[in-house]
């Protein structure tokens, strides 16, 4: 018999979730606590709110239609995520995506928060390398302090062009 018999668990209520989506230029990506909430399903769909305001995900078999693979794994190392945003479908389905919400195609992507793989990243709280930024379809790239502060400012911002177009 334990102390604890006569009393009950008090289930404590979700009111938020840290779950977060990025539609990038060639792929969707949905970070590690949104595949946590879902119960890490190596295959979702993917849907639209009929206001266009939302995406939801939902776990299924490979074998239904639409099923795209979600965290399978080769998302892991060691028993550990590999990265911390994972991406679903490509560039027609990022297309799809942004025409269903309203998001105008020919709008520039940006990023902002650039810093090189071997800089500080300063008081920033999200970065991205110049070369990453490439990866994710950003049409430019905002890069202060690793050129501004550059013992070199010339040859940083040359470096940044090399990594960023080729």
């Amino acid at each position: 018999m334990s102390i604890l018999d006569n009393f009950d668990v008090v289930g404590v209520p979700r009111t938020f979730s840290i779950a977060e989506v990025r539609i990038l230029k060639n792929r969707i990506s949905f970070n590690l606590a949104t595949a946590s909430e879902i119960g890490y399903p190596p295959f979702v769909r993917l849907f639209i709110s009929r206001d266009k305001t939302q995406i939801a995900l939902q776990p299924c078999a490979k074998e239904t239609p639409n099923a795209m693979k979600f965290f399978t794994s080769d998302s892991m190392k060691d028993g550990k995520p590999k990265k911390r945003m994972i991406p679903v479908g490509n560039r027609a389905l990022t297309a799809l995506v942004k025409a269903g919400i309203g998001v105008e195609m020919n709008v520039p992507l940006k990023a902002p928060g650039v810093r090189f793989a071997d800089g500080d990243v300063g008081d920033q709280v999200r970065v991205t390398t110049p070369e990453k930024a490439k990866e994710i379809g950003s049409d430019y790239i905002v890069v202060g302090r690793p050129i501004t502060a550059a013992a070199d400012p010339v040859a940083a911002y040359r470096r940044c062009v090399k990594e960023f177009v080729g």
